[in-house]
């Protein structure tokens, strides 16, 4: 979904990812994935950084009087999108099946300042891009994604096939089914 004033989003599909990964576990992995990019842009940000492959972040604050008003409110002098902490309280990860959401849930004018900081059109058009835009085919860092695939490697049942899967799945549940039934005869 595109990034507008009304609505500040980044949705990544993982259904090819996801096929590699047993049924059991997939609801699983794909949460951990939504909770660690999350925390990363998180991380990114704070840092004032940005997530997005290719993204701009001008991490220096331009504006004399804006850089004198954080020090004063004991804020750090660089862009970290944290002034007031509801923009970026309000991030957001949700899963629906194998789409993962990054998105702004907060008021309008969270929404609004998110928007206006990953287009630049916001404080005079400086940009801190913190969100990818998908309509645009931007992704995220390689050192998330690499964090992404790690996470999708300790899901894996190995490189079989996916039509074995269903089979590994089985072995598995029913190895744990006997192991569960030994512990009841043995006690």
């Amino acid at each position: 979904m595109p990034i507008s004033k009304s609505r500040v989003s980044y949705t990544i599909d993982l259904k090819e990812d996801l096929k590699q990964i047993p049924r059991k576990d997939r609801k699983k992995a794909a949460k951990k994935i939504a909770d660690l990019i999350r925390n990363q842009i998180l991380d990114y940000t704070a840092e004032a950084r940005s997530p997005v492959q290719g993204g701009q972040y001008t991490a220096n604050l331009t504006n004399e009087k804006y850089r004198e008003f954080k020090k004063k409110a004991k804020k750090s002098t660089r862009a970290d999108l944290r002034l007031r902490e509801s923009m970026m309280r309000s991030l957001r990860s949700k899963v629906n099946g194998s789409k993962i959401t990054i998105e702004i849930k907060g008021s309008k004018k969270d929404v609004a300042k998110a928007s206006g900081h990953n287009k630049g059109d916001y404080n005079g058009g400086v940009k801190r891009q913190f969100l990818p835009d998908d309509s645009k085919g931007e992704s995220l860092k390689n050192p998330i994604q690499k964090k992404i695939k790690s996470i999708l490697e300790t899901y894996q049942v190995d490189d079989a096939p996916p039509i074995f899967l269903a089979y590994a799945e089985e072995e598995r549940r029913k190895k744990a089914e006997e192991e569960s039934n030994e512990e009841v005869n043995d006690g």
